[in-house]
């Protein structure tokens, strides 16, 4: 960890007139490099070789950057997705591709219509929200104005 985090300069963990040593491996796994907040050697002692310290972020998650589908939606567009579906079959099913590859094709095209409907519902709900809230506002003080 330490010659990644510092590679230009070298620094040895133990020395003597005769000997430097740099036995200053930690062995983790690549996908949790983003934990390393620091790497570091400490002071060397006379007989001893330096301490290294290593300092994990173990609070931290590294970001899924995978989509999941809402049930929610599904459900909601369901005869939809049937229609785009075969729609989508008509139209590029030429048996010039694969099954397999015309399929993740389809599931292309699906996933960005049913992100671009969740969004429209996502501003739906926000423009509810925006509009109940100075109603809000007002039942709120009429509520006080009666206490």
């Amino acid at each position: 960890m330490e010659r990644i985090k510092s590679f230009k300069e070298r620094l040895y963990i133990f020395y003597n007139p005769n000997l430097y040593s740099r036995i200053d491996y930690f062995l983790i796994f690549g996908k949790d490099l983003h934990r390393v907040g620091d790497c570091s050697i400490g002071i060397m002692d006379l007989s001893d070789p330096s301490p290294l310290y290593l300092k994990l972020n173990l609070e931290q998650y590294q970001r899924n950057t995978l989509w999941r589908l809402n049930i929610h939606i599904l459900n909601h567009m369901k005869g939809q997705i049937k229609k785009d579906i075969t729609e989508f079959l008509e139209q590029n099913d030429s048996g010039e591709v694969t099954p397999p590859m015309l399929w993740d094709a389809c599931k292309v095209a699906l996933r960005a219509k049913i992100i671009g409907y969740s969004s429209h519902l996502k501003r739906a709900r926000i423009k509810e929200l925006d509009q109940l809230q100075p109603e809000l506002k007002q039942n709120k003080n009429i509520k006080k104005w009666l206490h």
